[in-house]
Parts: structure tokens; C-alpha cells; sequence
């Protein structure tokens, strides 16, 4: 037996992919007419891209829960609350150089970022930091202390928070792009590309480097 919320098309998509599956209340300009990317992002970031009930497969519908516009179940009562993503990264120097990585995957295909990534359920962020450089770099690191917490507004899938650790070589390895980047490098500041691929990691960098850092932490 198909499970309910397969056989009705559940589908949890990316704020700009397609609008036709996103609630035509909310999505839809008054009058009609196919919603603009600013209307679908608008709605991802505050109610979210569920479009049915997760545990009923009812169509959910907004509704007003702890002074805001929520997704809820008029069946079951489940409410979405659409939080934000947290997410771990770190910084890594060698002579005075910080590692980036680019991006070999959208959204920002072949920007650079820190090393970094989305906080699985069962680890903690320290341990994602040190996942994520792992598998982005191929360095083995350690955790210190808290460079920052940042927004993430400005990334197309998620309201992210991300924290970005000060970090440690445990051993020396050569750096070897993987998962999500294709390649690794040391920068000096003046060498940091201009095409950071998020705010956060730009004013990340701004934080380590100060006004040395050209990009700045207002830069768009």
C-alpha cells in the first residue's frame, strides 16, 4: 500500500523551482496571475513550501497561531513552523592563509565559501564543523572557539543560522576538494575571491580579517 502522502504528491520544493505547487492564497497577486519569484520567496521564508499535511496528507491552509500566519492541518491540527536551518563551518589557516571552498553545486555554482554545512539530527554543531571540512577539504580539524553566529537570509533554500567555529589541524593533510566543492585553496586576504557566495561568510571573513578583508561585510 502507497503510503498516503506519496499516492496525493506531497512534494517539498525549493523557494523558486516551481510556484504551481505552492498555495495559490498565499503565492497568487490579487486578481490572478502566475506569482513573481519576490511573492514565492516572500512565502518560503515566513510559511514554508509544504503545501500538505506531513501526517494526514490534508491540504494545509494559513492560518493565525502566536500572532503570525502559520501552515496548518484544518483535519489534524498540525501547525508547520517553519524555523530556521542551523549549520557549522570553520575557519582553517596555514601561514596566515584562510581555506576556502568553491561550490560545485547551485544555488552560487562556483562561488567560494568556507568550509560548511546543514547540522544533521543527531550531531552537534562542533561536530558538523568538523564533518563538513572533512568532506569539503579532506583536512582533519578540531574544534576551538566561536568566530560568529550568522544570518542567512540570503540563501535561496533555507533561512540558515550559521556558526562558524575557529578550528585546528590535527595532522597535517594535502587538501582534496569533495562533496559539494570542486576545488580547495589557501587565500591570503588581498588573494579572497570577490564571489563569496553568501553574506554570512563574508562578514565571517570580515570578522577575521577586519577592514583588511576587501569583500566587507555589506558587500552584496
Amino acid at each position: 500500500m502507497k503510503h498516503p502522502l506519496i499516492s496525493t504528491g506531497v512534494r517539498f520544493l525549493d523557494a523558486v523551482s516551481d510556484s504551481r505547487f505552492y498555495n495559490d492564497r498565499v503565492c497568487r497577486p490579487q486578481g490572478g496571475g502566475s506569482a513573481d519569484t519576490a511573492t514565492v520567496m516572500s512565502h518560503n521564508m515566513t510559511l514554508g513550501n509544504f503545501r500538505y499535511c506531513p501526517l494526514c496528507a490534508t491540504l494545509l491552509a494559513p492560518k493565525i497561531d502566536g500572532l503570525r500566519e502559520r501552515l496548518s492541518c484544518p483535519a489534524c491540527g498540525y501547525i508547520y513552523y517553519h524555523n530556521p536551518v542551523p549549520a557549522a563551518g570553520g575557519i582553517i589557516l596555514r601561514d596566515g592563509k584562510v581555506c576556502l571552498v568553491r561550490r560545485s553545486v547551485q544555488p552560487r555554482l562556483g562561488d567560494w565559501t568556507l568550509p560548511a554545512g546543514f547540522i544533521e539530527y543527531d550531531e552537534s554543531p562542533r561536530a558538523c564543523a568538523e564533518r563538513e571540512i572533512a568532506e569539503e577539504t579532506g583536512l582533519i580539524v578540531e574544534t576551538d572557539a566561536v568566530l560568529g553566529v550568522y544570518d542567512g537570509f540570503d540563501d535561496p533554500r533555507h533561512h540558515a543560522i550559521l556558526i562558524i567555529y575557529h578550528m585546528h589541524e590535527t595532522e597535517k593533510k594535502t587538501l582534496i576538494a569533495g562533496d559539494d566543492a570542486d576545488r580547495a585553496e589557501f587565500f591570503a586576504v588581498a588573494d579572497i575571491p570577490d564571489n563569496i557566495a553568501f553574506r554570512a561568510h563574508r562578514q565571517a571573513l570580515h570578522d577575521l580579517f577586519g577592514d583588511a578583508y576587501p569583500g566587507g561585510p555589506t558587500d552584496a
